[in-house]
């Protein structure tokens, strides 16, 4: 669930029960996933049971055969087969005690017998072609016989349903062996052939008592951990959204007051550009009236001042145009700071060459080369990028050094960000790095007034446009050898 979609869920109150309902339909599919194992497991015990007793007869029954039966003494309930035609089947011993031969048949009859007494479990063995009628197979022993010859598994176990109570019934196939022709000569028997099967049938109930216990235990452990961790899950939920709802209070109070304060810092950059609009006309016409009249007293009454008058009548001149020239600047950066932008396409080398153009005569004056690499395009506002590269290659070509054509190199790199990186490079004088928090502010020189002119605010401005435009502008530098400045722009 993303943050998003968490936050909705959380501010409506009326889905607090899907989560119980999603936990209640994964507990139900464990605990049906779980019966079913365990019944798989009641399964396979009661397989494994009868298995093990099939083996077991099976192994009595080959010992029986491998010694031709057993003679015991002629009892009550040892009487002599009359199914079993076979000489010497009641011989006489020297002290006069009559025997009766016990093959693996009768055998297995007696030992169902003492089962059935014992425990319950009935055993039968049975045939298609029994001697003894009591070996006759019953429908489901016929129909496991059938499963047997097309090719079905070597044993079967079902389950059947009776009025006196569930039970296993459980099959294994007898074939004959040479052992078994002793008996069964006379039925044209072959070696190998299916002759009948051994039938267990068992009590269900003991299987289903311990798959009744399982399936309550482990319905109890998921009912229990359904409660628990629907518990731990609606306290959860309970304070993710108490804590949403005061977190969506606070934000909705901070939402208010970022908007309070938007407005009034709009208002305070309206009143602040009213106010840098109107002062620098006021400030400029008595400033243009002073040169104006400064110009005239010059042009015609200089004649009647002495040296020390026209001295102090030039200064009050320069430095009125020298604040003339500071006002426009702050006018300049304040429109900067607070203009709405229009970002277009912008062809650099286009701009460039305009901005060459105006830069002509400051060319020709210092003897400078401007070299310009194809720079492509960025989304900005036109004018401010001019008035950007005007400052940064203006500047390069004002501080040169004294006998150095100055060189001037404009050059563009692609970022791994996908923004681009414009490289302005001279030859220039260069400066100590220690000054690289000083050259962007206002107002801030690094030479006297008489060697290099101007206000100290063009970098400050070149940084606001930078960042107008979401980029980022610094330099590199050293004394004497040239300095590089770094525009990153977004495309």
């Amino acid at each position: 669930m993303t943050e998003c979609a968490l936050q909705k869920y959380l501010a409506r109150g009326s889905c607090r029960f899907l989560p119980l309902l999603l936990l209640a339909l994964v507990v139900t599919v464990s605990a049906f996933l779980n019966y079913l194992n365990i019944r798989s497991h009641a399964d396979q015990m009661a397989l494994h049971y009868a298995e093990g007793l099939s083996q077991l007869l099976l192994s009595t029954r080959t010992w029986n055969a491998e010694h031709g039966g057993v003679y015991v003494p002629i009892t009550d309930k040892d009487q002599p087969n009359p199914y079993l035609q076979i000489p010497h089947r009641d011989p006489v011993s020297e002290e006069g005690l009559r025997l009766t031969m016990i093959n693996p048949a009768y055998m297995t009859r007696q030992i169902g017998e003492i089962a059935r007494r014992q425990t319950g479990l009935v055993i039968h063995i049975f045939s298609r072609q029994p001697l003894n009628p009591l070996n006759a197979a019953d429908p489901w022993e016929l129909a496991s016989l059938d499963h047997l010859e097309q090719g079905g598994k070597s044993w079967r176990l079902t389950l059947q349903h009776n009025p006196e109570g569930s039970v296993f019934r459980y099959m294994i196939p007898l074939q004959v062996e040479e052992s078994c022709l002793t008996c069964h000569t006379r039925d044209g028997y072959q070696v190998g052939e299916l002759r009948g099967g051994i039938s267990l049938t068992f009590p269900a109930d003991p299987h289903f008592a311990i798959l009744r216990s399982q399936k309550m235990m482990m319905f109890f452990g998921h009912f229990l951990g359904f409660l628990v961790v629907g518990a731990v899950l609606t306290l959860l939920l309970n304070h993710l959204r108490q804590q949403w709802r005061a977190m969506e209070k606070v934000l909705s109070e901070q939402e208010k007051t970022i908007a309070q304060r938007t407005l009034k810092l709009e208002r305070s950059n309206a009143e602040l550009r009213d106010f840098a609009q109107i002062a620098s006309h006021d400030l400029q016409e008595p400033l243009r009236t002073i040169v104006s009249f400064g110009n005239r007293l010059l042009l015609k009454h200089s004649a009647q001042l002495d040296d020390k008058g026209r001295d102090y009548l030039e200064r009050i001149e320069k430095a009125a145009t020298r604040m003339g020239h500071l006002i426009q600047d702050l006018l300049n950066y304040s429109r900067v700071a607070s203009q709405e932008q229009r970002l277009t396409p912008v062809n650099l080398n286009e701009l460039l060459s305009e901005v060459l153009d105006d830069l002509e005569q400051r060319r020709k004056e210092c003897g400078g080369r401007v070299e310009i690499d194809p720079l492509g395009s960025v989304n900005g506002d036109r004018n401010l990028l001019h008035r950007l590269f005007l400052n940064l290659i203006g500047n390069a070509l004002k501080f040169h050094r004294q006998g150095v054509r100055p060189l001037v190199r404009v050059s563009r790199t692609e970022l791994d960000d996908g923004r681009v990186q414009i490289l302005v490079e001279d030859n220039g004088i260069g400066f100590d790095e220690k000054y690289l928090d000083r050259i962007f502010r206002p107002f801030q020189r690094l030479h006297l007034r008489g060697q290099y002119p101007g206000t100290g605010m063009g970098l400050a401005i070149c940084k606001k446009i930078v960042e107008n435009h979401h980029g980022e502008l610094y330099a590199r530098s050293q004394p004497g050898e040239g300095t590089t400045f770094i525009m990153v722009l977004p495309l």
